[in-house]
């Protein structure tokens, strides 16, 4: 009985010396999420940041109600814009598949120039973010021929391949980032990323949904100013019709699928966010990693706020 005491009173004594880690509550601030592309009107998603023990209700939890977005130009105001419940194509890739719920319906950026967004909030702090909108760095050649791919295949899945040359010129003056995607649409409808192969050694950061890769990012250090071949390869089965047929969906079948690819000029604030979401991503589930911290460029609050001049080339099935 004695030994059961003894044995209880140091189980106790134990459990007194283990350190408690407490997360500061600090409050709330405004976060904002966009990369702003000369291809689209301004857009961007304005939430909320959540406290660790608020991540299990972060669905219902993040929205800031009455919550105000002005947009200003060479720090001149040039627009409210407008909040927006609908979901609409992304130009670029986001992680978290986050909807543009604040829009423009007069303005879209133009490259060479600053453009400012301001959050206000009667219940949060306000939120102030900058960035310039870089040059156009253009799409110069895009060559593509037809691969059959070896294997079995089943009726859902092709066996063809269409292998994209995608050629650009890097300016020598200035240092460059890139991002590079690739859209499908079908009868000039929604269109929706799609997933590529592209194993070029210029890749420093590809990025991901589990294993597909929807996106590739990269700087200029090793073709500074020189004409630059891309080589990225696009499954059949992943573009649909024409060479998929149980894609087709019911009702009145579609006639037309578009492929555009497209390189996306961006600056130097967007890579990093990239970079250290990227590392974010990789170490969240691995308790013993160092900390990671993704990149913001927004004061007062937490997020994104980047530029990027577009350039596109398409291929058009008809059918």
């Amino acid at each position: 009985m004695n030994k059961i005491i003894v044995l209880i009173l140091l189980w106790g004594f134990y459990l007194s010396c283990q350190p408690t880690v407490e997360i500061p509550n600090t409050g709330r601030k405004i976060v904002i999420n966009a990369l702003v592309a000369t291809n689209e009107p301004f857009a961007l998603n304005v939430t909320k940041s959540l406290h660790i023990l608020d991540s299990s209700i972060w669905l219902a939890n993040d929205t800031i109600n009455g919550a105000k977005v002005y947009l200003f130009h060479n720090q001149d105001l040039i627009d409210t814009l407008t909040k927006d419940e609908v979901i609409f194509g992304y130009p670029y890739y986001n992680y978290f598949q986050l909807p543009a719920n604040f829009r423009s319906l007069t303005h879209t950026p133009r490259t060479g120039n600053y453009y400012s967004i301001l959050v206000s909030s009667d219940e949060y702090q306000d939120a102030y973010a900058t960035t310039l909108i870089p040059n156009r760095v253009e799409i110069s050649k895009m060559d593509t021929n037809m691969v059959v791919l070896s294997g079995t295949f089943d009726k859902c899945e092709s066996n063809i391949a269409i292998m994209c040359d995608v050629q650009f010129k890097d300016p020598l003056s200035e240092k460059n980032y890139y991002l590079f995607y690739v859209y499908r649409t079908i009868d000039d409808s929604y269109r929706v990323p799609i997933e590529f192969e592209c194993n070029d050694p210029i890749i420093e950061e590809a990025l991901k949904n589990g294993s597909q890769k929807f996106g590739v990012a990269f700087g200029d250090n090793s073709i500074n100013g020189k004409e630059h071949r891309l080589t990225l390869s696009l499954k059949g089965t992943n573009i649909g019709k024409p060479f998929l047929d149980c894609s087709t969906p019911p009702g009145n079948p579609p006639h037309k699928t578009s492929i555009q690819v497209c390189l996306y000029s961006i600056t130097e604030e967007y890579f990093k966010y990239i970079q250290t979401l990227n590392l974010f991503l990789k170490n969240y589930k691995n308790p013993l990693a160092e900390p990671s911290h993704v990149y913001s460029n927004v004061s007062g609050g937490y997020g994104i706020f980047a530029g990027a001049a577009v350039s596109c080339d398409s291929l058009v099935f008809n059918y």
